[in-house]
């Protein structure tokens, strides 16, 4: 096969991918193939994540009086503070960031805390959206009878509760 035949196939197959994008079906969500959104889509690439959002939620959980250990798992920055109380009263803090301030809160806004009781274990967990690059604090305010289990945070501090593991966590 020759140099010409080469470049003919090479140019029905530009050609029928052109055809293809210029009269498929807008996909699912609105989105469709257009110049102006790929030449978005590439300074989008090139500019990266620039700004960044924070969001606060903050929230009290019931506790059953059977249980007597608390995990925390996958959250950067965790305090614990073992007090008198019933109950867990949560502060969960995102920093997310995003191509502009309104995708970078939406992202920080999107990212949820998760609780899951199951017998005598409570487990708090973050749940991640895709797009941006979330990081996550927690402080709870804790009954000092738990036990407290910390499983890879970047940073922990913890007072005042019944005796505490960690596992692949630093912090005083």
């Amino acid at each position: 096969m020759g140099k010409r035949e080469l470049l003919l196939i090479l140019a029905f197959a530009v050609v029928g991918i052109l055809v293809y994008q210029f009269t498929a079906p807008p996909a699912p969500g609105g989105r469709s193939f257009g110049l102006g959104r790929l030449i978005q889509s590439a300074k989008r690439e090139i500019q990266g994540n620039r700004a960044r959002a924070e969001h606060t939620t903050t929230t009290t959980a019931r506790l059953d009086p059977a249980v007597d250990e608390l995990r925390v798992d996958s959250i950067a920055r965790v305090t614990l503070v073992g007090e008198d109380r019933t109950d867990l009263a949560l502060e969960f803090t995102v920093s997310s960031t995003g191509y502009d301030e309104a995708e970078a809160q939406k992202l920080a806004e999107a990212t949820t805390l998760r609780l899951d009781t199951s017998g005598r274990v409570v487990s708090l967990s973050a749940d991640y959206p895709e797009g941006g690059q979330q990081s996550a604090s927690l402080k709870v305010h804790v009954p000092s009878r738990l036990r407290a289990q910390i499983r890879r945070s970047r940073e922990a501090h913890v007072t005042s509760v019944a005796s505490l593991t960690l596992d692949s966590t630093r912090g005083d």
